[in-house]
């Protein structure tokens, strides 16, 4: 992760129009990351979920958001529909 903003897509199980979204951003010597669900084809944001600050190290920022993403998914956020 050189280049910011970075760009992660995470798969989510059993849905086949949403994909979990990952823009991790430098801020000064920080890392941030905000944490979207989006349609797979339009690319727009069908919900957001959270966003993250203060990160010291990327992949460290990337691995919480994805954590999150799979918490809310896990708090009934699975039912997309």
């Amino acid at each position: 992760m050189k280049d910011f903003p970075f760009e992660a897509l995470v798969k989510i199980a059993q849905e086949d129009f949403f994909v979990g979204r990952i823009i991790i951003n430098k801020v000064k010597t920080e890392y941030t990351a905000e944490i979207d669900i989006i349609n797979k084809e339009s690319r727009k944001i069908y919900r957001h979920v959270d966003n993250l600050y203060g990160g010291g190290d990327p992949k460290e920022t990337l691995d919480q958001a994805v954590q999150k993403l799979a918490e809310f998914l896990g708090h009934g956020g699975q039912c997309l529909h």
